[in-house]
Formats: C-alpha cells, sequence, structure tokens
C-alpha cells in the first residue's frame, strides 16, 4: 500500500493506471461510479469496528453547562429530533436536496446507502446526561481530545467525567454534523506550504480538473523532458502539459532547451492567492512567438551560466493578459477540437 494523498489525486491515480485501488468518499465520485468509470468494491460500512465507530462530537464549556443547562438540552433534544426526522420524513430528502443543491435521488443514496449508520438514533428514547453517572464515561482534558467515549452502536454516551473545562456529547458512527463555536477551519493558507508542496498541489489540482472535464491523463515517469504529463480528450491529440505555480505573482520560466515551441505544448499556471481557491490558465506555447513583458524571452550569452529560457511575468498590472488563457475557456477550445470530424 502507498500513500496517494486527497481524492483529487487518488482518483487521478486511478485513472492514469498509476494504481489499481484507490479511496474516495460520498457523495465524491459517486457520478463517476454511475457513468461506469470506476467501481465500488468496498465501503467503510461494511467494516463493524469503522462501521460503529465515533467520528463527530458536539462541545461546550463547562462554564456554558453550567449557566446555560436548559438551552443546552433544549439543543440536544432538537438536534435529535432533527436526526430523526432526516431518517423518517418522506419529506427530509426533497428539503436537503434543495438546500444542497443536489438531486433528491443522491441525498436518498447517501442516506440509505452511505449513511446508514446514523439509524441507531432514531426512534430511541434516549436522554442528555450530564451528571457524573453518564453512561460511557468521557473524558476531555484541556479540552483538546475525547477519551473513553462508548462506542457500541445505538448508544449515545454524554460527559461523564469533565477536566479542562469542557464537556463532549458523542454520537456513535454518526457523520452528520460537526458543530463549530470559536474554532474556525482555514483553507487555501498557501503560506502553510513549501515550494514543493505547492508544486505538487498544483500538477494534482490540474491534472484531477481535466480528467472532471473527460480528459485521458497521464503522468510520465521521469520528468526529464520538461514534460510533467499528457492529456487527450476522446479522439482529439495528445497534448504535452508543464505545470507551474505562484503565489497570486512574480516569474517563473521554462528553459528554452526543454520547452520548444510546438503545437500541442502547453503551460499550466497556477496563481495562488492567499485565502482563495487555485486559479488556473492553461496557455499554448506559441504566445511565446511574440515575446511581451508577461510573456518573456531571455538569453542570457555565453559568458553567463544561466540557460536560455521562456519566462513568465506576473505582476497586478499585466495580469489581464492572461484572460483569454483561463483554464475553462482553453479547455473548452481543445474539447471542441476533439469533437471535430
Amino acid at each position: 500500500m502507498i500513500s496517494t494523498g486527497g481524492i483529487p489525486g487518488t482518483y487521478t491515480q486511478v485513472m492514469s493506471g498509476q494504481i489499481d485501488v484507490g479511496w474516495s468518499a460520498a457523495p465524491y465520485l459517486l457520478d463517476a461510479a454511475d457513468q461506469g468509470k470506476i467501481r465500488i468494491i468496498a465501503n467503510g460500512n461494511d467494516v463493524p469496528s469503522m462501521r460503529d465507530q465515533t467520528v463527530r462530537v458536539n462541545v461546550t464549556h463547562f462554564a456554558v453547562l453550567e449557566s446555560r443547562k436548559p438551552v443546552v438540552e433544549r439543543f440536544s433534544a432538537g438536534y435529535r429530533k432533527t436526526v430523526q426526522w432526516v431518517y423518517q420524513s418522506p419529506d427530509a430528502a426533497k428539503a436537503y436536496a434543495a438546500f444542497a443543491g443536489v438531486s433528491e435521488a443522491l441525498v436518498k443514496r447517501l442516506r440509505e446507502e452511505f449513511f446508514r449508520g446514523c439509524q441507531h438514533m432514531v426512534g430511541q428514547d434516549q436522554r442528555d446526561r450530564f451528571a457524573d453517572g453518564a453512561r460511557g464515561a468521557v473524558q476531555v482534558h484541556s479540552g483538546t481530545a475525547v477519551q473513553g467515549a462508548d462506542r457500541r452502536a445505538g448508544t449515545d454516551s454524554v460527559a461523564g467525567n469533565i477536566r479542562g473545562g469542557a464537556v463532549a456529547r458523542v454520537y456513535s458512527g454518526c457523520s452528520l454534523h460537526m458543530q463549530r463555536n470559536e474554532f474556525t477551519m482555514q483553507r487555501y493558507i498557501w503560506s502553510r506550504l513549501n515550494k514543493q508542496q505547492v508544486g505538487a498541489y498544483t500538477e494534482y489540482f490540474v491534472k484531477m480538473e481535466l480528467t472532471m472535464y473527460g480528459f485521458q491523463v497521464y503522468s510520465t515517469e521521469v520528468d526529464d523532458r520538461g514534460i510533467d504529463f499528457v492529456a487527450r480528450h476522446g479522439r482529439g491529440p495528445f497534448i504535452e502539459v508543464q505545470v507551474k505555480s505562484l503565489r497570486a505573482s512574480g516569474y517563473v520560466f521554462m528553459h528554452k532547451s526543454k520547452f520548444s515551441l510546438k503545437e500541442h505544448l502547453y503551460l499550466a499556471l497556477g496563481l495562488l492567492s492567499e485565502g482563495k481557491p487555485p486559479e488556473l490558465f492553461l496557455i499554448p506555447s506559441f504566445v511565446w512567438e511574440t515575446p511581451n513583458v508577461a510573456f518573456v524571452s531571455r538569453d542570457y550569452g555565453e559568458r553567463l551560466k544561466s540557460k536560455p529560457e521562456w519566462g513568465l511575468n506576473i505582476s497586478p498590472r499585466n495580469r489581464p493578459v492572461l484572460e483569454p488563457y483561463r483554464f475553462e475557456n482553453s479547455v473548452g477550445q481543445l474539447m471542441q477540437q476533439a469533437s471535430q470530424p
């Protein structure tokens, strides 16, 4: 077994033949399974230790519990009734589908096929307990971890032993909701990643996006020609792609000896602005035939050690030159070419 990373990277490796079996989490890639591109060969619910595992908790500060216990009790009761309604009411799937912007059929499939482990809560007369005698003692040390939870299917374990000023309510086997208070999940903080991580992320992201547009993506075993991968849509031509990334702006280059301007050669550029999703551009190599302030040609001469290079110089002022090469625009043109006889 090998580490394959997140869902997009894993899917790319499966589709490109690098690995035989990968992983995903519903609802991601269910459409690919329905289209026959992949097969589901196992489900987490098939494994008892995973099916009955505690995966979500609701946490509140002990001071809040002491001062507003009736409110917490009403919230917990409402939470349980909501879960019951989700699994019992015929209107639940329709309401959630409208809320999430997905099909009602998908919601029903998720509920009945993938999230059925939460149904053990339905119809059971279980009260919240906030005393030391609560079933399945939960210990919270310094407010950072939950231990000792009762993971038996059909139990609802609530705090029995409280340390560090927090109380946790644990649902065995449920993965419906995570209640967040002061903690905020931060995504797209590119400053956390080093240069190698940023490069790897961008390459996998480009591959995944092409795959989702219906391209077949093939990774190169050795990057000795300046090409990261090749791709093809339908019966269209193979394209060679070199991937580069920039943290919002800056300069990247390709050696002319490895990035010789020709048809079907592209530069995929990911612009990573802090706190924002990556912006992708797919630039045909022929744009460097007419260099300008953004698309640069540099020949350093014999006295300098640097090799001749094609460069891309991006700043807030000249960034508009990239607009014609936005990823979806270039991909659309390639797909249109592939559809022509």
